[in-house]
């Protein structure tokens, strides 16, 4: 044999998994035996639906129905698309007990600002406009890290820490959020 190649193009795959992700799944996978429906498995089987699915909240309710609240790769909200496929691939007779209902839902979303106020000494005026650029990619940075997980603290000190490297002086931010709940997404606007 000379040679391999496709004679298609691949399509619906996923991209190589990082170390963590590889970790997560291999912890996750033990529990995937339940014959109960766990928390864990529910998770578990939610993630391998789709590739998009970036974090899982699983809420069991009395009368046997199971919510799951899931949010979408690179911080956004799930489209209809992905909860139905979601629900599909987890009411599969082999994933689920007999008598849960399943819910997928997308989280709510919470809107906040952070207000960053910093400020650059004097030697490094030619570099303004570098240090802005920088800023805006830190907040960047922290909207997707703040939005990854669900329910995530709103932790400004962690735009601080991207912002720092940035090379100005000192910063004061200020932030306002009027109500935290386990089941949000939270998207940032900047001011800066």
């Amino acid at each position: 044999m000379a040679a391999v190649r496709n004679m298609k193009a691949t399509s619906g795959g996923r991209e190589d998994e990082s170390d963590e992700e590889l970790a997560e799944r291999y912890l996750d996978v033990s529990e995937i035996y339940s014959t109960t429906g766990s928390e864990g498995a529910y998770k578990y089987f939610a993630k391998q639906a789709d590739k998009d699915v970036e974090d899982v909240i699983v809420k069991s309710k009395e009368d046997a129905t199971v919510e799951l609240i899931i949010s979408k790769k690179g911080g956004g909200l799930p489209d209809e698309g992905l909860l139905t496929r979601v629900k599909e691939y987890l009411e599969d007779g082999n994933r689920k007990p007999l008598t849960d209902r399943i819910q997928v839902k997308a989280p709510e979303k919470l809107e906040y600002n952070v207000r960053l106020t910093y400020y650059i000494s004097s030697d490094k005026k030619a570099l303004v406009d570098k240090i802005k650029s920088d800023v805006d990619t830190a907040i960047r940075t922290f909207n997707l890290w703040q939005t990854e997980k669900i329910g995530r603290d709103i932790n400004p000190s962690y735009l601080t820490s991207k912002a720092y490297g940035n090379r100005y002086k000192k910063s004061r931010y200020s932030y306002a959020c009027l109500y935290h709940h386990s089941c949000r997404v939270y998207s940032c606007s900047k001011e800066h």
